[in-house]
Order: C-alpha cells, then sequence, then structure tokens
C-alpha cells in the first residue's frame, strides 16, 4: 500500500512541465489520475507511459476556459471513477516575455482565460460533488511568473 491508494484525483495541464511531473508523482504514490489538458494527444501519451508502469492514468482534452469544457471533464472523471477526491488546477499558458504593459487583449484574455476563469471552471463543475461527499481538496498552482515578476515577465 502507498500513500494515496483509493484517491481519485484530476489534474488539469498534466501533460508537461509541473503538470506532468504533479500526475507521476500522484500516479507512483497510488492515486488514480484523470489528466485534463488542451493537448489531449499529449496526455495521452503522459497518461501511456504511466500505464505502461502499472498505474492508473487516464487522459481527456479539455479547454478550462470554457465553462461546458470543464463540465465535460468532471463528468468524464466521475464516470470512469464514481468520485473525485482531489482537484489540482495546473493548466497554464506560457509566460510573456515582455515588459508586461505591452500585452495585448487577446494575451491577456487569454492569460485570465486560463490561469483565473479556468481554475474557477473546474472548480465549480467538482465543487458540488465534493460537497455531497462532505470531502475533496481543490488545489490552485499558479506559474513560475506569478512569484518571479520583474520587468521582463507578466
Amino acid at each position: 500500500m502507498t500513500g494515496l491508494d483509493g484517491i481519485v484525483a484530476v489534474v488539469t495541464g498534466g501533460a508537461q512541465s509541473i503538470g506532468e511531473c504533479i500526475v507521476a508523482a500522484l500516479a507512483r504514490d497510488g492515486a488514480a489520475v484523470l489528466i485534463g489538458d488542451l493537448q489531449e494527444e499529449r496526455a495521452q501519451t503522459v497518461a501511456g507511459r504511466l500505464r505502461n508502469e502499472g498505474l492508473t492514468v487516464h487522459a481527456t482534452g479539455v479547454d478550462v476556459r470554457s465553462p461546458a469544457s470543464a463540465g465535460s471533464l468532471a463528468q468524464v472523471a466521475l464516470n470512469r471513477f464514481g468520485r473525485v477526491d482531489l482537484l489540482i488546477n495546473v493548466a497554464s499558458t506560457d509566460a510573456q516575455l515582455d515588459e508586461p504593459w505591452t500585452m495585448s487583449q487577446k494575451r491577456w484574455e487569454a492569460v485570465i482565460g486560463t490561469e483565473l476563469s479556468g481554475a474557477w471552471w473546474c472548480t465549480q463543475a467538482l465543487l458540488p460533488h465534493m460537497m455531497e461527499r462532505n470531502t475533496g481538496c481543490v488545489v490552485f498552482v499558479s506559474p513560475g511568473s506569478a512569484r518571479i515578476g520583474g520587468r521582463e515577465t507578466s
């Protein structure tokens, strides 16, 4: 037995970078994991590689900027596993490596849509289920540029 046996986790943005590391750590510690990512093919590759290790990892496409897509992610998780114990919102966009005040409206909307609204839509889709069960945990992971800041990162 390992520390997370019996836990069901959903990780948005789990197809690469820190999200992929979180998925692997959870699965290797015994959790069943559903990766939700805009890059569905990449997410399927990650899930397949971890399944080859004997772990329980599945993947589906999600555009967290869409409440309907976030709702579909929740439904896939509930249909596959019957419940969700843990939601980790990791989905993010690449940092703008330019002066923040030059950011276009389109770029601003993409960042806010993914990193703020997207995390909320996924939480909103799964929170009623967790509240009904009187258990669950939601984690929000912010991008590194949010902590670093500076003249040339936004």
